[in-house]
C-alpha cells in the first residue's frame, strides 16, 4: 500500500512551476500576495527549491495563493 502513495509534486506535474525565494515563500505560506516581475500567467505551482509551497493564481505581476501546502 505504501508504494501506491505518490509524491505531491507528481500529482501537480502538469501545472507550470514558479520558483520563489524563501522570503516570498514565507509570505505565500501566510496567505499574502507577492510581486514577481517575470510571473507566469494563470494557475501556477509555487516552489521554493524542490519544495511545493502553494497553488497560486498569477495575474500580471501579482501572485495570489489559492491553496497553501503545509510541508
Amino acid at each position: 500500500a505504501a508504494e501506491a502513495v505518490l509524491p505531491l509534486a507528481t500529482a501537480l506535474d502538469d501545472i507550470p512551476a514558479l520558483a520563489v525565494s524563501e522570503k516570498d515563500a514565507d509570505a505565500i505560506r501566510h496567505g499574502m500576495c507577492v510581486t514577481r516581475s517575470a510571473a507566469k500567467q494563470g494557475t501556477v505551482l509555487v516552489t521554493c527549491g524542490e519544495t511545493p509551497v502553494a497553488i497560486a493564481d498569477a495575474e500580471g505581476e501579482i501572485v495570489r495563493p489559492l491553496r497553501v501546502f503545509n510541508m
